[in-house]
């Protein structure tokens, strides 16, 4: 079975995969790795790598396995020194594609004995992509990796274009949300600026529209998940707006009946809403300044995908 999480990671079921002679699918890939000085070359494989697994997928790259299929299982877990600082020398390559790429390693390392561990990392799917680095010829501009079933490819023009639309349109989105906050402020401000002197005569009516911010929550959750502040906020908002769209509602209801205390009743709705509409203004507000936050710091990739894309023949 093939490891879903970092925790599943382990030598017995090292050997377990090797034994079985499986070929690297999409979701992981075997690697040695030199503590010497690196060629260009070797450096661009690894940013290779990192870029392919978040473009696509998501997956593991495990460090300190020989490439060579012939040997037995065992053998080929050559390990890396355990006193290497291998999670700080890894760490340069996800940070220079672009942008950069997170990613976690299993701590501790698997022990393969003789003071060798083998390194594990994993790469998640990338909402923030499609991700790039410099081509090695100068003149093919930026490429953009992704995985398959056979190893690192390169994303064709079409596939970058796509994917930089499905980045804008979740952003678009998010930019309706917060307008969509921003009168959610305002009609709540409009809700408790009824006059003292005609709190018993005139009532707002208004209620919060609520069906733009939960649907752009589900279809932009892909680039949000990893801002749960800003997930909290917006479930703050809409939990508050509900409440108050449920004092509304029932007041509305109340008010069409003749009754000799109407005046009383206005008023008591009025300094209702003082008293709940503080809450949604708090809310929407926290949230308006979190999504700008966020729509300031998440870019995609290089600035154009005209900067040039290699694709593969």
């Amino acid at each position: 079975m093939i490891p879903q999480i970092l925790t599943d990671w382990s030598k017995a079921r090292l050997v377990q995969l090797l034994d079985q002679g499986l070929f690297e699918p999409e979701s992981f890939d075997f690697k040695e790795f030199r503590l010497a000085k690196k060629t260009p070359h070797e450096k661009q494989d690894i940013r290779t790598d990192c870029c392919a697994f978040a473009n696509s997928f998501g997956g593991f790259l495990v460090y300190g396995v020989a490439d060579d299929k012939r040997l037995p299982a065992k053998e080929r877990l050559i390990g890396i020194d355990k006193t290497f600082d291998f999670p700080k020398d890894f760490g340069e390559f996800p940070r220079e594609c672009m942008p950069s790429i997170r990613w976690e390693f299993l701590n501790p390392p698997i022990d393969v004995g003789n003071g060798k561990v083998v390194h594990v990392i994993w790469i998640p799917r990338s909402w923030q992509g499609p991700h790039s680095i410099p081509a090695e010829k100068p003149e093919q501009g930026f490429v953009f990796p992704k995985r398959t079933n056979k190893g690192n490819e390169y994303m064709s023009y079409e596939e970058v274009r796509m994917s930089f639309l499905g980045y804008y349109e979740k952003r678009i989105k998010l930019q309706l949300l917060q307008a969509e906050l921003k009168n959610i402020v305002s009609d709540a401000e409009v809700m408790m600026d009824v006059p003292d002197k005609s709190m018993s005569r005139m009532f707002p009516s208004i209620s919060f529209y609520l069906t733009t911010i939960e649907t752009v929550i589900v279809d932009t959750y892909t680039i949000t998940h990893e801002r749960p502040d800003l997930l909290e906020s917006i479930m703050a908002v809409r939990s508050h707006a509900r409440n108050i769209n449920h004092i509304v509602a029932m007041f509305q209801s109340e008010v069409i009946i003749p009754t000799l205390w109407k005046g009383t009743m206005i008023k008591r709705h009025n300094e209702k809403l003082r008293q709940v509409c503080p809450s949604v203004i708090a809310s929407a507000t926290r949230a308006v300044e979190i999504l700008q936050d966020f729509l300031t710091h998440e870019k995609p990739g290089p600035e154009s995908i005209g900067q040039g894309v290699a694709t593969v023949g």
